[in-house]
């Protein structure tokens, strides 16, 4: 017995959690663990993705630590129980493990294990879309963590605060409170669960706001960590996602298709994991833009069952199909439900060559310059490259070909800095077109071309093809 769980823990502190978890789980079945090594079988079980093994390890510490008298070591337990229930959508199960330890800490008020308490009923708000909330109750649990020095606590609670001063418009604030805690994680300051939490909420706050620059740096960090732990399992499925969302970006999209793929495979099992659905979206997309229509259309699908939207997505394959009135309404019905800047950020950029398609340039040219004004918010350059592209095309749609080629032309100077081929290709295009209008043959043919180009090296065969035919 003491042979395994010597060689339990010294699989733990390689990070080598599979090995970890086989050793401590045989030796947890012959009873006798301490409440240390139940805590590192805990943790392990997790990691592997082995969430009914972690559940039950964190439950018999729990139990353990109150038999011992040791109240602010069970609240944690708790804690972690009621977390991983809490994100697996149990939000009632979630609800139990909190009050039980509320009651346990209901006369020792200062303690950083109150804010453990806390951080669940902020991270829910958050879920919930209620943003001031959520960060006045983040507020709160960062000033704890910070008066009891507990890096992990500090860090869950700024990444938070982060994510929901962004929702409320406080971007700089939010991203400097990102960039830290990201920091952190990277310098080995947290502890596992903790670092892989950070590390996807961050990401993900760099997508919605359109950051390139995070997303790419963030993401190979990530993948750095991931790779460190040849066992673990249970970041791998959304490392893998972000993986292919920045391929997608960089043009690698055969690459990033297959990434995307064995993410979905990854995110299935157990069931009901948040990845699963951006997973199968994301597959959608690169299917989409590369014209496999029934493939997109099926992982579009998926991704609805499982309550990830699949749009713009979707509407934008409708219009590829030549189902036109269908898209309009499509992304018509989804901005109208979309009421903050964030969640209007992925909306618009469809909107804008949906309705130019549908002949609706007015409501294009609106949705252009909401995009625009969202600059001075976000203030990223591929914000500004999305912003300054449907700007151009609305203008060369309306026949303002000079105005339009200035604004194209700002456009193809941001796409440049974000990195990413197959827009600033797009981008091209147009600007071939809006030369052409203007008699500059020579210039358009070169722009014209240097967009083919890159069409048929990513694979953008839908786009290769509009080429060919004009």
């Amino acid at each position: 017995m003491k042979a395994l769980i010597d060689q339990g823990r010294e699989a733990y502190r390689r990070r080598a959690w599979a090995h970890a978890h086989a050793s401590l789980a045989t030796a947890d079945r012959h009873g006798g663990l301490e409440l240390d090594d139940l805590e590192r079988l805990a943790i392990a079980a997790h990691l592997i993705g082995e969430h009914r093994d972690s559940e039950r390890a964190w439950t018999n510490a729990y139990h353990g630590c109150l038999m011992v008298g040791s109240t602010r070591r069970a609240v944690r337990c708790a804690f972690w129980l009621s977390l991983g229930r809490l994100v697996q959508g149990n939000l009632p199960g979630g609800s139990d493990w909190a009050a039980r330890a509320r009651r346990l800490l209901a006369a020792d008020d200062d303690c950083a294990e109150q804010g453990y308490l806390d951080y669940p009923s902020g991270r829910r708000a958050c879920l919930d879309g209620d943003h001031t909330r959520a960060l006045a109750i983040l507020d709160r649990t960062a000033a704890i963590a910070v008066r009891h020095q507990d890096a992990d606590l500090t860090a869950l609670a700024c990444l938070g605060q982060g994510r929901a001063s962004i929702r409320l418009g406080g971007i700089a604030a939010g991203r400097g409170l990102l960039d830290s805690v990201v920091a952190a994680a990277s310098a080995g300051r947290l502890s596992p669960i903790v670092a892989g939490d950070i590390y996807s909420g961050a990401i993900d706050a760099s997508q919605e706001t359109l950051d390139a620059g995070r997303l790419q740096a963030w993401t190979a960090a990530f993948a750095r960590w991931c790779d460190s732990q040849p066992e673990l399992v249970c970041y791998q499925g959304v490392c893998l996602l972000r993986r292919a969302e920045v391929g997608q970006l960089r043009g690698h999209w055969r690459r990033a298709t297959m990434l995307a793929e064995h993410a979905r495979l990854q995110l299935l099992h157990p069931a009901g994991q948040p990845g699963f659905g951006a997973a199968c979206y994301r597959a959608a997309e690169l299917y989409r833009l590369q014209g496999e229509s029934e493939a997109a259309e099926d992982a579009y699908r998926r991704a609805g069952e499982t309550g990830r939207d699949p749009q713009p997505g979707l509407a934008l394959l409708r219009l590829a199909q030549g189902h036109i009135d269908a898209a309009a309404e499509a992304i018509s019905n989804a901005t109208t439900v979309a009421h903050d800047p964030i969640s209007r950020l992925a909306l618009l950029t469809a909107f804008v060559e949906i309705m130019l398609v549908a002949g609706d340039t007015r409501s294009a040219s609106t949705a252009a310059e909401e995009l625009m004004s969202h600059g001075s918010l976000i203030d990223t350059p591929m914000l500004h490259a999305l912003a300054h592209h449907a700007v151009g095309a609305v203008l060369l749609s309306e026949g303002d070909a000079r105005a339009a080629l200035a604004a194209l032309r700002a456009a193809h100077g941001y796409w440049r800095l974000v990195g990413a081929p197959y827009d600033t290709a797009r981008t091209r295009l147009l600007i071939g077109r809006a030369c052409r209008r203007l008699g500059d043959e020579e210039n358009a043919a070169t722009e014209i071309e240097a967009a083919r180009q890159v069409f048929e090296h990513v694979g953008a065969e839908p786009d290769r093809a509009t080429v060919e035919s004009t």
